[in-house]
């Protein structure tokens, strides 16, 4: 009986946790909404930041030219493109991305958000 309340403190102690994260995730989702909100207002100002219009995870295997619009329908203005030969041949994927970077960064979701200008890298197979 001596284990029983050790571990019903730390249910109770997970389940707090749960609560608050769900409540940052909550208050997260509020804030970006916020923004999305405020920037749509301003869309005769010049904001110089913008959201990425996909996530990482969702790019791969989208055609190249697809990606290159979305990202410049969003008002990102500094993309290159990267030609992977090799996997291309074994996979028989041309023209499809393998991956995409935005400011260096390889996992991001449509909640981020970055400078117009940021840096971004879209690796597809040629």
């Amino acid at each position: 009986t001596s284990m029983a309340f050790p571990l019903f403190t730390f249910a109770n102690t997970i389940v707090r946790y749960q609560d608050e994260a769900k409540t940052l995730d909550q208050k997260r989702e509020s804030y970006i909404k916020l923004i999305r909100e405020k920037m749509a207002e301003d869309k005769n100002a010049d904001s110089s930041l913008v959201f990425a219009p996909f996530n990482s995870k969702e790019v791969k295997g989208m055609n190249y030219q697809e990606v290159v619009s979305s990202l410049a329908d969003a008002g990102f203005t500094n993309v290159t493109l990267e030609t992977e030969t090799d996997k291309a041949i074994i996979f028989k994927r041309t023209n499809e991305v393998d991956k995409i970077t935005i400011s260096g960064k390889t996992d991001f979701t449509t909640d981020d958000f970055f400078e117009k200008n940021a840096p971004i890298k879209v690796y597809y197979f040629q």
